[in-house]
């Protein structure tokens, strides 16, 4: 019983005097004292308490207050309006956060770890049958950063689950390493087309979606930014797709 009244909240002395009511039946606050032999202050103060949680009840006879426990089905009865009261302020905290929501942010992820973690994150908080708009310098660069296991096992269930697809602009000359990448890596929900410039090549991706533009930077220190910022998102927006109808299947 000790533990759980900790768990409902109560503090050391409530429980304390409490316990003691529990044994002595209806007593006086000198009942108690003489019980517990603690300071008489402690002993009004816990049961003030206890008497607004519905747990104790008091009665004056012959000029002096007698204690004595209530019902405890009150402590159910509290616990279910302490419930309604949270699930009412989970709702108006919800409604403030929404009307002061950060539209505009920039996050940076560091090394390799970081980057995969912005990957995952990305899949996960993009909307369901999103799509990600991606301007890259070659599928084996994305490989060394992220790795094959971490894109099969982590990214590509993700993907499938929610039906993310994914638009790719690459290089010509990086059409035969894309094939070879598409057999080891599901590619049913990438779409790619290529553009005659060799200087597509580019250690750094930029990844469109859901009002964020990302840069991926591989090599040996891969970092990611990610920049969430609408007009920042349908200027780039605009771009990728003057790229998308130039380049071919």
């Amino acid at each position: 019983m000790l533990q759980d009244l900790k768990e409902l909240g109560f503090l050391p002395n409530e429980i304390k005097v409490y316990e003691s009511l529990l044994g002595i039946g209806e007593t006086t606050v000198g009942g108690i004292i003489n019980d517990l032999k603690i300071h008489r202050q402690i002993v009004y103060n816990a049961l003030d308490t206890l008497e607004k949680r519905g747990l104790v009840s008091k009665t004056m006879k012959n000029r002096v207050y007698h204690f004595k426990p209530t019902d405890p089905e009150v402590i159910v009865e509290n616990a279910q309006k302490q419930e309604l009261i949270a699930q009412r302020l989970v709702q108006v905290i919800k409604s403030e956060m929404s009307k002061t929501k950060i539209n505009n942010s920039i996050d940076i992820y560091n090394g390799k770890e970081g980057v995969r973690k912005f990957y995952l994150q990305m899949m996960n908080n993009i909307s369901k049958n999103g799509v990600i708009n991606i301007i890259q310098g070659g599928a084996q660069a994305y490989q060394q950063v992220a790795g094959l296991d971490f894109i099969s096992k982590k990214l590509d269930p993700i993907r499938v689950k929610k039906n993310i697809t994914s638009r790719n602009i690459m290089s010509e000359q990086d059409r035969l390493e894309n094939s070879r990448y598409l057999k080891k890596v599901a590619g049913s929900l990438r779409q790619t087309r290529f553009l005659p410039y060799d200087n597509m090549i580019n250690p750094v991706f930029t990844d469109i979606w859901d009002n964020r533009v990302s840069f991926i930077a591989t090599g040996s220190n891969p970092f990611a930014i990610d920049i969430r910022n609408e007009e920042f998102y349908k200027s780039y927006m605009d771009h990728f797709e003057v790229l998308w109808k130039m380049a071919k299947e």
